[in-house]
């Protein structure tokens, strides 16, 4: 349904009213389980911990720094992994980089993977 604005002093326009729709009521969910949700949360923790480890490494070693992104400019990718091993990620993890920012993504040791640490690090 279309209504004209009738204030003299707007420039008039044309505006749809959307009718209200009530929620369908009649649906009814699954009881909710959250067993998965609590063992990704127990991977999780652990990679946190490393996650912290390598972060305080980091921020303590700056030659460490400056040799990760100097092996980066490089393209050197696998002395960048080693040097991201050497700072205390003992977990698997991908990198990718590009001039302004690397990222680290950790997945646990385990077979049945739930959860990942995605780390965006401008440099």
């Amino acid at each position: 349904m279309y209504y004209w604005h009738s204030n003299p002093y707007q420039h008039p326009y044309f505006v749809y009213f959307i009718p209200l729709r009530t929620p369908n009521t009649n649906i009814t969910y699954p009881p909710v389980t959250v067993s998965k949700f609590k063992k990704s949360i127990e991977q999780l923790t652990p990679m946190l911990k490393q996650t912290e480890l390598f972060s305080k490494r980091l921020i303590e070693n700056e030659t460490l720094r400056k040799q990760i992104k100097d092996a980066a400019q490089k393209g050197n990718k696998k002395e960048v992994e080693s040097l991201i091993r050497t700072a205390g990620l003992t977990d698997l993890f991908r990198i990718s980089y590009t001039p302004d920012t690397i990222h680290i993504l950790i997945h646990p040791k385990t077979s049945d993977v739930l959860s990942d640490i995605v780390l965006t690090l401008p440099w």
